[in-house]
């Protein structure tokens, strides 16, 4: 990678992935944006990617696997 200490890519890599359907590679990107945390002042950067919004869309969706939980195991209101 370009930029391996620059956090909001590994993110953005994770929404790719996502899309793609590779479940897999974006939790492992998304896992990687949460070890760096919050990138350095010399990038540009969204406010909570590697913290707290890289956690809620690790822990949202397709990939809420990763907890062992499934749709069903949701609230239906």
């Amino acid at each position: 990678m370009l930029f391996p200490d620059f956090t909001d890519l590994y993110h953005l890599r994770a929404d790719g992935w996502r899309a793609l359907g590779d479940v897999g590679q974006a939790i492992a990107s998304m896992q990687q944006a949460l070890r760096l945390g919050p990138a350095s002042e010399e990038y540009p950067s969204m406010t909570g990617i590697g913290t707290y919004l890289t956690l809620s869309s690790l822990m949202s969706g397709d990939t809420r696997i990763v907890f062992g939980e499934t749709s069903e195991d949701q609230p239906q209101f």
